[in-house]
């Protein structure tokens, strides 16, 4: 066969085939380790400059971070009136995702004082804008 190293005994094979070995991807070695020193770089630096805590933080249809704020820091859980539902499930397993049901439902979260313990609790929350502006009686409760 074409490139077949032939030995001529066993005790060539002792220390297995090493015979014409050097190192072949020392430019990608110096690449990857390039990637990973700025990717190092990259997380200090946002946990130095930025607000990291903000990425954990529920935030409401308005915009308010649950809990993180003077206006809700009385309601530091996030919740979602209407949860999510088989339409929406099916769409999001859907190739290509449809994401408008999955948009909805997100845009609809409250900041609430504390989590519901049984189906049809009543909730303490704090009304974003479109429960407040809806027509009376569509949102007596969060």
């Amino acid at each position: 066969m074409v490139g077949e190293i032939k030995f001529e005994n066993a005790k060539d094979l002792e220390n297995g085939p090493i015979r014409n070995r050097w190192v072949t991807d020392v430019f990608c070695a110096i690449i990857f380790c390039v990637a990973c020193i700025a990717f190092v770089v990259a997380i200090f630096y946002g946990f130095v400059g930025g607000q990291p805590r903000n990425m954990l933080i529920g935030w409401d249809a308005d915009g308010n971070g649950c809990g993180y704020s003077p206006l809700t820091k009385d309601y530091p859980f996030i919740y979602w009136p209407q949860p999510p539902n088989t339409n929406m499930i099916n769409q999001l397993k859907a190739k290509p995702p449809n994401m408008a049901e999955f948009q909805k439902m997100m845009n609809q979260a409250v900041c609430v004082k504390t989590c519901p313990m049984a189906d049809g609790a009543v909730v303490d929350c704090m009304k974003p804008n479109y429960m407040t502006s809806a027509a009376a009686g569509t949102y007596n409760d969060c």
